[in-house]
């Protein structure tokens, strides 16, 4: 049996995610707090996609 940390969906990959962009000494990492947009929301919120495309513009 393998265990993970996390509940074995999507904050699994998160926690693995965060590790990985966190070490990337080309990038920096930001963790956001995105008020009032839940989980499932994110990838559709123009705030947040405004925000993502103005840090792979810079």
């Amino acid at each position: 049996m393998i265990t993970r940390d996390g509940d074995g969906n999507q904050e699994d990959l998160t926690n693995e995610a965060s590790r990985v962009w966190a070490g990337m000494a080309c990038c920096s990492y930001r963790l956001n707090d995105n008020p009032g947009v839940d989980h499932f929301s994110l990838p559709g919120n123009e705030g947040v996609l405004n925000r993502l495309l103005a840090d792979l513009g810079a």
